[in-house]
């Protein structure tokens, strides 16, 4: 018989992390997409920053 498959949570949701605890970074308090792409350009909150080359941000309708 085989064990059912554990589900693994994100790095998004503080979930598994390959062991490694991590704390969510600050996110700062404005709507500036310069601002905010910058924070995330220099974050290493977490594993995923190890191999990330770029960050992507959108744009949307402002009344959404």
């Amino acid at each position: 018989m085989v064990a059912p498959r554990k589900a693994k949570k994100s790095a998004a949701t503080g979930g598994d992390n390959d062991g490694v605890a991590w704390n969510p970074a600050p996110v700062p308090d404005t709507s500036s997409l310069s601002t905010l792409a910058k924070a995330a350009r220099n974050c290493t909150a977490c594993h995923l920053y190890k191999h990330a080359t770029q960050t992507v941000f959108g744009e949307g309708s402002k009344g959404a």
